[in-house]
């Protein structure tokens, strides 16, 4: 639980999905210092949809096209899957 504007709710879980590992090192860093978020990172478009599955993030950041040229969306959304179907 944190706070957010003197309510208290669950942290936010983000997934970020990039072939880079040191861009989802530091933004998964960055955004947990918030405390305000639970961030799993993922550098392979399998083990990201797998980890959106799992994991059932409030919010995917991924770099368009990054992995294996479709990237992640295309993957979650080709399977037709609602879970991770949130994608913004």
């Amino acid at each position: 639980m944190v706070k957010i504007n003197g309510m208290e709710t669950e942290k936010k879980r983000i997934l970020v999905v990039d072939d880079e590992p040191s861009i989802t090192r530091l933004l998964k860093l960055n955004l947990e210092q918030t405390n305000e978020y639970v961030v799993r990172a993922e550098n392979d478009s399998e083990a990201a949809v797998a980890a959106a599955e799992e994991f059932q993030p409030d919010l995917i950041l991924q770099a368009g096209g990054a992995i294996g040229g479709g990237g992640v969306s295309q993957a979650t959304l080709g399977r037709g899957d609602q879970a991770v179907n949130r994608e913004l």
